[in-house]
């Protein structure tokens, strides 16, 4: 068994590094705008009127933006001055701090399962389970925190005396996302209601408490003045009903959103509710079902706000299963054929999450910024419609050069005098190919770069992968053309 541990995490390892480095980008526009833009702030890119109305709120704590900051200012000091690379540095700090989550929680099996065969495929689905590397390299608030609560948990579990230390594990993971409060009281519940009391309790309550005050200073750090930001989040999100502008969903959304990825999304939460049902006394039940009903309560529901349980679902899913289909002997069969189906879609699923970029436009703003920092400097990008770098009405300036200016035209006749009287310049378009309105200016520019490359565009027949085929392209034209074609 020691050596098929450290086969598995080994692989896991490999996909945790590969994750991180090919699912740039982000998974939502909170993951960005709540992270990497409060950094950009602090780095003098941004101002604070162009952030999120969280920042004017001050409902988001400081905590993950100046551990970035104090990144990006020692990369920026050695000489590293893409954000592109800064953010590739985000996403493997994400991607270690997850992949410790599985070490720690692999440690664990042997306490929670007598079966060798049990914890070799427990094993093998924390190495292999399809969306745990992209999610663990996602720099959102709910991946972190769920990987240092999971650390935690495992160390109890391992080394029930240091309490201090969960304590603190604990008190990150709430720094990051404060939700993750509900499993840490469901985890002190299964301490007290079914163990012994700890003596050294009180240890890991203070720790806790240390690390809440040392993410008051934080905020007192990033909003410039005193605040209690869980109060805040707490009061405009439930108090006032903040969240629930941003959309209300049915009670059984969870259920129905994990029935958009067949089969392998429905068998994640058919597995979990049986887990739950099956063994009410575990902590990972006592942890994971506490953040579920609490979320499925709230109007508000998106399906990220579960994502703080991807360490854990692994080990769920096959303790849920473990032990209980041999009995159901008129499934059986139907089960291991359904078994060896699985696992390939499961394979495929888990390289394409891993290896395609999360939010496809990243692409475009590092070749932006590489052309602009290694060749002749972009100072002017012009463009029609929706401004590059402006996401859902919001500027994404922590990508942007500093001298870049972007500039808006209604017209290509526009675009065309401009570029009888410069000479040259560059133009941003949503598409491969100018449209025919373009006019006479079509032949004079030349596309440079496309974030989704047209030998792919068969790629188009499958269902879902609008989001990956982003076609924003890039045009040099040229005056000096003229007459050539």
């Amino acid at each position: 068994m020691r050596r098929s541990f450290y086969n598995w995490m080994g692989i896991a390892g490999v996909l945790h590094i590969l994750a991180a480095i090919f699912s740039l980008g982000f998974y939502h526009f909170d993951e960005h705008f709540q992270t990497l833009e409060f950094l950009s702030l602090r780095l003098g890119k941004t101002t604070a009127t162009e952030l999120p109305w969280e920042y004017s709120h001050e409902m988001r704590a400081w905590i993950q933006p100046i551990l970035y900051e104090a990144i990006a200012r020692g990369m920026r000091w050695s000489g590293i001055l893409n954000p592109m690379d800064w953010a590739l540095s985000f996403r493997l700090l994400s991607a270690a701090l997850g992949f410790i989550s599985l070490w720690m929680i692999a440690l664990c099996i042997p306490k929670w399962t007598q079966s060798e065969k049990t914890e070799r495929w427990c094993l093998r689905l924390l190495a292999l389970c399809w969306f745990v590397p992209y999610l663990h390299a996602r720099t959102s608030s709910e991946s972190i925190s769920g990987s240092l609560f999971f650390i935690g948990l495992a160390l109890f579990i391992l080394k029930p005396a240091r309490v201090f230390w969960v304590g603190v594990l604990l008190g990150l993971a709430f720094q990051f996302r404060y939700q993750t409060a509900v499993m840490s009281v469901g985890f002190l519940a299964w301490i007290i209601l079914l163990k012994h009391p700890r003596r050294k309790m009180g240890d890991l309550i203070g720790a806790f408490a240390l690390t809440l005050g040392g993410g008051i200073i934080l905020d007192r750090i990033g909003y410039g003045h005193w605040t209690f930001t869980p109060w805040n989040y707490l009061y405009y999100n439930l108090v006032q009903g903040q969240s629930s502008e941003f959309g209300v969903e049915k009670w059984y959304y969870y259920f129905t959103e994990l029935t958009r990825v067949p089969p392998l999304g429905a068998l994640v939460g058919l597995s979990t509710v049986i887990f739950w049902i099956r063994r009410p006394k575990h902590i990972l039940t006592w942890t994971t079902l506490p953040l579920f009903l609490v979320h499925t309560a709230i109007a508000h529901k998106e399906l990220r706000f579960l994502f703080p349980l991807a360490s854990a679902l692994p080990i769920m899913i096959v303790l849920g299963w473990d032990g209980l289909l041999p009995h159901l002997t008129s499934v059986w069969r139907f089960a291991q054929i359904g078994l060896c189906l699985l696992i390939p879609i499961d394979v495929i699923a888990l390289v394409i999450s891993t290896m395609k970029p999360s939010y496809a436009p990243v692409k475009f703003y590092n070749y932006i910024y590489s052309h602009h920092v290694w060749e002749s400097p972009i100072h002017e990008l012009y463009y029609s419609g929706d401004d590059p770098y402006t996401i859902i009405r919001l500027k994404t300036s922590f990508y942007k050069p500093e001298s870049l200016k972007t500039v808006r035209f209604d017209h290509f006749d526009e675009i065309r005098s401009t570029l009888d009287s410069k000479g040259s310049l560059w133009l941003f378009y949503a598409q491969p190919e100018l449209p025919p309105e373009a006019g006479t200016l079509a032949p004079l520019c030349k596309m440079e770069y496309t974030a989704f490359p047209r030998s792919l565009n068969f790629l188009n027949v499958f269902p879902g992968i609008q989001r990956f085929a982003c076609r924003w392209s890039l045009f040099r034209c040229d005056a000096s053309t003229i007459g050539t074609h």
